[in-house]
């Protein structure tokens, strides 16, 4: 390393010192040498997979919600974001579904609804997973409605169908209007469950 070193600094012409700069240049280099850096890259799947892992396990405020939605056929789940209120929907659609209960998960976003198809794409044909503006655009063909009508009215519209939906699941109800949450009500009919 001596010899190394010493035959490094001859390429500043022998000088003995040398300026703040070139000493900086020179110990960074002999650092690049003496330990070279190695990068591992770590895949954003496998970073995901612990991260959703992370999130599966229900906290004891969660799990108690979870119970609730067992004894309660409509219910409002509040919480701030990152709260864990979708991994609690998710959860409460797959087992409805599973009890063979035709459940609709309806969110605002496109992004998050196709997350949610794909996260419980293993969940059965009794769930059914939209985004508001792909529901209202599905059953505006399916009812011959015209393509001016609302979102509210469109809603409504399906409601008064016999029984298309035993539960209805809404995510990011804080992006809904008022005429839209009264829709959305009437889809799981008197008796269906509504969260």
């Amino acid at each position: 390393v001596e010899s190394w070193a010493k035959s490094l600094l001859s390429a500043f012409g022998g000088r003995e010192s040398l300026t703040l700069a070139e000493g900086e240049a020179v110990a960074a280099f002999m650092r690049s040498r003496l330990t070279p850096t190695l990068e591992v890259p770590f895949l954003l799947s496998s970073r995901l997979q612990l991260v959703e892992e992370t999130i599966q396990q229900l906290t004891a405020q969660q799990l108690s919600v979870l119970q609730a939605m067992g004894v309660h056929r409509r219910l409002a789940v509040y919480g701030c974001a990152g709260s864990g209120k979708t991994m609690l929907a998710t959860a409460k659609a797959r087992q409805l579904s599973a009890e063979g209960f035709q459940t609709l998960i309806m969110c605002c976003s496109e992004t998050l609804a196709a997350h949610l198809a794909a996260t419980l794409s293993n969940a059965g044909d009794n769930l059914h997973i939209r985004s508001l503006a792909a529901f209202a655009d599905e059953w505006r063909t399916r009812l011959s409605l015209p393509p001016h009508t609302g979102i509210a009215d469109t809603l409504l519209a399906v409601a008064e169908l016999p029984s298309v939906y035993d539960a209805v699941i809404v995510d990011e109800g804080q992006d809904l209007s008022e005429d839209e949450w009264v829709g959305l009500a009437f889809l799981a009919g008197a008796s269906g469950v509504f969260y």
